[in-house]
């Protein structure tokens, strides 16, 4: 169950950042070799590095995320299999009237208490969703980590 508390230790602590943008708090959750990637989508990456990794989340929830509303729902699905904590989530961002959501696969691999891998997996079709979701928006969102 380590790798679970863990996790929520993390996700506790991401919202919190998200909140008021202290990211000083997220660091020591990450290794500093630690590689995150981001899979099916037009934003999608692999960031590599402690500090590629929140510069990248800070720049997409800076460009995208704080520029809508979010709403996580919680997990249909949350599982640890080892040193891995599985999780499937929908999530939905709203603005001037419409809204896009997605189904999220998170898979994070925890290693001597802090996370060494992170990789976001959206459904099939969400990507399409997105572009023309953010092509009818004002055009000034980019969720991209890069």
């Amino acid at each position: 169950m380590e790798a679970l508390d863990r996790f929520s230790q993390y996700a506790t602590d991401f919202e919190k950042t998200y909140k008021d943008d202290s990211w000083e708090r997220l660091e020591p959750h990450f290794h500093k070799n630690v590689v995150y990637e981001v899979c099916n989508m037009p934003f999608h990456c692999r960031l590599s590095g402690r500090e590629a990794v929140l510069n990248g989340i800070r720049k997409s929830l800076d460009g995208f995320d704080r520029r809508c509303q979010r709403t996580l729902q919680p997990p249909t699905v949350m599982k640890v299999e080892g040193n891995k904590v599985l999780i499937n989530a929908d999530v939905r961002y709203s603005r001037g009237g419409s809204e896009v959501t997605s189904t999220l696969w998170e898979v994070v691999t925890i290693e001597d208490g802090r996370i060494l891998h992170l990789m976001d997996l959206y459904s099939p079709g969400d990507d399409q969703r997105y572009l023309r979701w953010i092509a009818a928006s004002q055009g000034d969102l980019d969720a991209s980590y890069v």
